[in-house]
């Protein structure tokens, strides 16, 4: 049974535990049900699978392509981000998180979105510029 260190929500007081593995609450979860020494409050928690995950947000990829959801924007704005991102192989769902198929894509969207900052701060340079330019004048 391996130690571990976790905090109880109501007192924050961090304790060291022994979970016996063979029996979690919800076996799918890894959940347990740890008791504080100090408050005696009951605080659930995950434990790590044996790769450094939690078991209820592991992906296996058997026989498709993973997918790497990297960014977002707001619903409203997905017909704006579908036109300025196309070509560069982002997927943009309708609830506006970005996808990414492969390490070239990522680096197609990752250009695309240096050069958008790059073209907006200088649009902005220049608008204050004008804007101090008449500020001058009067």
């Amino acid at each position: 049974m391996p130690l571990y260190a976790r905090k109880c929500t109501s007192c924050m007081h961090t304790q060291e535990t022994l979970i016996d593995l063979e029996d979690p609450i919800d076996q799918k979860l890894a959940v347990f049900d740890i008791v504080c020494e100090l408050c005696g409050c009951v605080t659930s928690a995950h434990v790590p699978n044996e790769n450094g995950g939690v078991p209820s947000v592991d992906r296996k990829f058997a026989g498709r392509k993973s997918e790497l959801v990297m960014d977002g924007c707001h619903p409203s704005e997905v017909s704006e981000a579908r036109q300025l991102f196309a070509g560069t192989g982002l997927k943009i769902e309708d609830d506006g998180t970005y996808k990414v198929r492969s390490r070239s894509d990522y680096r197609n969207y990752q250009r695309r979105d240096l050069q958008m900052r790059k073209d907006a701060a200088e649009k902005q340079a220049a608008h204050d510029a004008s804007v101090a330019a008449r500020g001058d004048e009067n």
